[in-house]
Protein backbone atom coordinates (compact mmCIF):
# COMPACT_ATOMS: atom_id res chain seq x y z
CA UNK A 1 0.00 0.00 0.00
CA UNK A 2 1.49 3.55 -1.19
CA UNK A 3 1.74 6.28 1.43
CA UNK A 4 0.01 9.60 1.04
CA UNK A 5 0.50 13.15 2.40
CA UNK A 6 -1.52 15.75 2.53
CA UNK A 7 -0.35 19.32 2.39
CA UNK A 8 -1.48 22.78 2.56
CA UNK A 9 0.91 25.44 1.42
CA UNK A 10 0.04 28.99 1.93
CA UNK A 11 2.14 31.00 -0.37
CA UNK A 12 2.13 33.79 -2.80
CA UNK A 13 1.64 32.52 -6.78
CA UNK A 14 5.62 33.34 -6.93
CA UNK A 15 6.79 31.72 -3.95
CA UNK A 16 5.94 28.39 -4.20
CA UNK A 17 8.86 25.92 -3.26
CA UNK A 18 10.70 24.41 -6.10
CA UNK A 19 12.18 21.77 -3.46
CA UNK A 20 8.04 21.26 -2.67
CA UNK A 21 7.62 20.64 -7.21
CA UNK A 22 10.05 18.19 -6.83
CA UNK A 23 9.21 16.52 -4.09
CA UNK A 24 5.89 16.13 -5.07
CA UNK A 25 7.30 15.01 -8.93
CA UNK A 26 9.11 12.84 -7.20
CA UNK A 27 6.66 10.74 -4.96
CA UNK A 28 5.13 7.17 -5.90
CA UNK A 29 2.30 7.85 -3.54
CA UNK A 30 -0.58 9.98 -3.12
CA UNK A 31 -0.18 13.71 -2.48
CA UNK A 32 -3.34 16.09 -1.13
CA UNK A 33 -2.36 19.47 -2.26
CA UNK A 34 -4.47 22.62 -1.55
CA UNK A 35 -2.69 25.93 -2.70
CA UNK A 36 -4.01 28.67 -5.00
CA UNK A 37 -0.81 28.53 -7.36
CA UNK A 38 -2.16 27.08 -10.23
CA UNK A 39 1.01 27.31 -12.60
CA UNK A 40 2.13 24.62 -9.84
CA UNK A 41 -0.87 22.63 -10.14
CA UNK A 42 -1.02 22.09 -13.39
CA UNK A 43 2.82 21.22 -13.69
CA UNK A 44 2.56 18.51 -10.99
CA UNK A 45 -0.88 17.23 -10.60
CA UNK A 46 -2.92 14.36 -12.86
CA UNK A 47 -6.48 15.27 -11.39
CA UNK A 48 -7.55 18.30 -9.75
CA UNK A 49 -10.87 19.24 -7.69
CA UNK A 50 -11.71 22.67 -8.00
CA UNK A 51 -13.83 24.24 -5.52
CA UNK A 52 -15.72 27.65 -6.28
CA UNK A 53 -17.60 29.78 -3.78
CA UNK A 54 -17.36 26.94 -1.06
CA UNK A 55 -18.80 24.42 -3.87
CA UNK A 56 -16.80 21.52 -5.17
Amino acid sequence: MASSFLISYDSNVNDTSEALESFVEAYEGTVILTLHDKYFVERTADIVYRTEEGKA
